[in-house]
């Protein structure tokens, strides 16, 4: 808990500091690590599986999440009516890989957070923010947990990781295209 709380200072301290581009500047945008507000904590115990690697076409961001984002997986994720309206209109199923001991934080930026929702965990909740403080500091290899996305319309999404300090934003195309993406097989429902 100290340590988070120090981390937590840290971050604010830090929040004056630019952004600036990594070498895939489609895919990948570096900056001060940020905490967001209303994160839920992932439930340790949904993870389906514990495996030496993440899955081979998902992107592994910050050695310690992994994600089929738009470097790595080819065509966007097919999406699927739910029977809602706005931010959880359209559902992609999606795992996520987390390193077994690794603190992360999963985001949706503002310019986003009115019509798309993360989610991942038995049940996964739609939210803007999910988090883990570490789920086995011993343990190594990777956790995988069921869930998703939910968006109002097909979009390429930008999604926040924070880890070790830093914060990636990468894009992951759901029901549309990201750039250097096929689309995404039917039914994605616009």
């Amino acid at each position: 808990m100290r340590r988070r709380l120090v981390v937590i200072a840290f971050l604010i301290l830090a929040t004056g500091c630019r952004a600036e581009s990594v070498s895939d500047s489609s895919a990948y945008v570096e900056g001060p690590a940020i905490i967001s507000r209303g994160s839920l904590e992932l439930d340790c115990h949904g993870s389906l599986r514990r495996t030496e690697i993440p899955p081979v076409d998902y992107d592994t961001i910050l050695d310690s999440v992994a994600l089929p984002t738009s470097r790595t997986y080819p065509t966007a994720l097919q999406t699927s009516l739910t029977g809602e309206t706005g931010p959880t209109r359209l559902w992609a199923k999606a795992g996520l890989s987390v390193r077994s001991a690794a603190a992360v934080e999963i985001t949706l930026p503002s310019s986003v957070s009115d019509r798309a929702r993360i989610g991942w965990d038995i049940p996964a909740s739609p939210t803007v923010g999910l988090s883990t403080s570490g789920c086995d500091k011993n343990a190594e290899g990777w956790m995988s947990f069921p869930g998703g996305f939910w968006v109002s319309e097909a979009i390429c999404l930008p999604v926040d990781i924070t880890a070790h300090s830093k914060t990636v934003r990468v894009l992951i195309g759901v029901g549309a295209p990201c750039p250097g993406q096929h689309s995404a097989p039917a039914p994605s429902d616009k």
